[in-house]
């Protein structure tokens, strides 16, 4: 069989033996991405093998460091453009949703909302967010300004947009309901029936935990398993490998705590 050097432990190693996709590599190195054995492998097609990284690296930006007296020899030492693996991980999961549904509505209200994400996060805008913008900026600039910049955005006045805020904070309480099944059917071994019971539970059992002023419902366990496997399994799917990676470590190390905050489902013992 094929021999490869692995940058990474200095080594030469088998070609079906890469050390990231064994589990003997927890992070991605720089030398992983550059690596023959990952294009060789890319070229026999094992993209989908659990846990190896994905073919495309999602890029950000990030603002300048704060201290306005750094010296310019270090700031040129800076590292600003980094992968989604080099940012906060709560960061990259909402930024890759909002784009997923900014992508299926058009809806202004979730480019608007990454774009405050990237702002906490002090990166600059993705450039899908850009391109919003631009777009409305450019045909403002064009009318000399008589149009209206809340319209060439995509905002609507009035009831509609309400109805879109509230649409938006919907999204954002399934999609924390959701990611919590995730992570109990991927770490805690739970079905996605047990894990939509033991969601909606704890859900039901948090008082005041509505405080968006628009009065959102709590959900019972049903039309979460089914609004799981209708939307959300299909996103999760999409980026299993990055939520795998990024949750493990965090949910491993409080995974105790995590699962006391949940009630075990009827029938489990």
């Amino acid at each position: 069989m094929e021999r490869i050097r692995c940058e990474v432990i200095e080594k030469e190693i088998k070609i079906d033996l890469c050390l990231y996709e064994k589990g003997q590599i927890t992070d991605i190195k720089p030398a992983c991405l550059k690596c023959t054995l990952y294009k060789e492998l890319q070229k026999l097609n094992f993209d989908a093998i659990k846990g190896f990284p994905p073919t495309i690296l999602q890029g950000f930006t990030r603002y300048p460091p704060l201290n306005e007296d750094i010296p310019i020899e270090e700031l040129a030492k800076k590292q600003a453009y980094v992968t989604q693996w080099d940012i906060d991980d709560k960061t990259f999961m909402h930024l890759s949703l909002k784009e997923t549904e900014f992508n299926n509505s058009q809806d202004p209200i979730y480019a608007l909302r990454a774009f405050l994400i990237s702002n906490e996060a002090r990166l600059y805008p993705p450039m899908w967010v850009m391109d919003w913008l631009i777009k409305g900026f450019k045909e403002y600039h064009k009318s000399f300004g008589k149009k209206s910049l809340e319209k060439l955005l995509g905002f609507r006045k009035g009831k509609g947009q309400s109805i879109a805020w509230k649409k938006e904070l919907e999204n954002d309480r399934d999609q924390m309901l959701m990611l919590d099944v995730f992570r109990l059917h991927k770490f805690g071994g739970y079905s996605i029936n047990e894990a939509s019971k033991m969601v909606a539970e704890r859900l039901s059992n948090t008082i005041g935990w509505d405080k968006t002023g628009y009065k959102l419902r709590t959900l019972k366990a049903g039309i979460i398993e089914t609004r799981y496997y209708e939307k959300w399994k299909n996103l999760f799917d999409k980026y299993s490998n990055d939520l795998l990676k990024t949750m493990s470590k965090a949910f491993l190390k409080d995974r105790k705590y995590y699962l006391k905050t949940f009630g075990k489902p009827k029938g489990k013992r």
